[in-house]
């Protein structure tokens, strides 16, 4: 999970150690491409909800057909 998150945040240009109060209109923009482009690459991304993780996030990138869950 580590890696994705530096991934992401590495494709939007936003520096690991910024706080959310810091980001501004374009930095959050840049973390929504970044994040639709990881989805489009691991289609079951989209649907992983930390609060209910009952599929691991590794599963979840290692399986490109979401409708087996």
């Amino acid at each position: 999970m580590r890696e994705l998150t530096a991934q992401l945040l590495g494709m939007a240009d936003v520096h690991s150690d910024t706080r959310s109060y810091a980001l501004n209109t374009e930095d959050f923009s840049r973390l929504c491409t970044a994040y639709q482009k990881l989805c489009d690459e691991y289609p079951g991304l989209y649907e992983y909800d930390f609060r209910y993780n009952k599929i691991p996030v590794p599963l979840l990138l290692h399986n490109n057909d979401s409708d087996e869950y």
